[in-house]
């Protein structure tokens, strides 16, 4: 929990949001333009079907966004505040895709199957604690200002792959 606070409030020392930047403005836009050609021409082609909202092309659009989005303003770095920008987009967008399929994958399911799910959630909020307070003593006082940086890419690491595990426990409901 500590390391968490440590880094927003870090975060929160710079008036770098994400989205207040004009480059991730354009980066966004780009990034939505291509991942929605992205997945046309896939259906065109007949990798999927016109109109289809499978749960992989949802994590496609949703991931391919934000990826996209994140190479494109990768181009433009030039600073360590560029790179706390970036980590600090990466964990708004995966937080609301933990949300998204979350509540998706609970919606699913029986009312045991959901009281599982929250007691796995709080769990995995604890162990994503724990986790990110040992990062954090192992990097923050070995690599000065960019020990922010990787704190923020290893956090951002372990809510990216809580995200794929939730789509991989909805692909079962599917």
């Amino acid at each position: 929990m500590k390391v968490i606070f440590l880094f927003i409030a870090f975060l929160a020392c710079y008036p770098l949001h994400a989205q207040e930047d004009e480059r991730w403005v354009q980066a966004i836009a780009r990034a939505e333009q291509d991942t929605e050609r992205y997945i046309r021409e896939r259906i065109e082609a007949g990798w999927w079907y016109k109109g289809e909202d499978t749960l992989h092309v949802m994590l496609v659009r949703d991931t391919m966004r934000i990826e996209q989005a994140v190479r494109y303003f990768s181009e433009q770095v030039k600073t360590t505040a560029d790179m706390r920008s970036m980590n600090h987009f990466l964990l708004d967008e995966y937080d609301k895709l933990l949300n998204k399929y979350y509540n998706r994958l609970r919606g699913k399911l029986s009312p045991a199957q959901r009281e599982a799910l929250l007691k796995a959630q709080r769990e995995w909020l604890k162990f994503r604690d724990v986790e990110g307070d040992f990062i954090y003593k192992l990097i923050i006082d070995n690599y000065g200002t960019m020990g922010p940086v990787l704190i923020g890419s290893d956090c951002v690491e372990l809510l990216k792959n809580r995200v794929f595990q939730l789509y991989s426990y909805l692909q079962y409901m599917d």
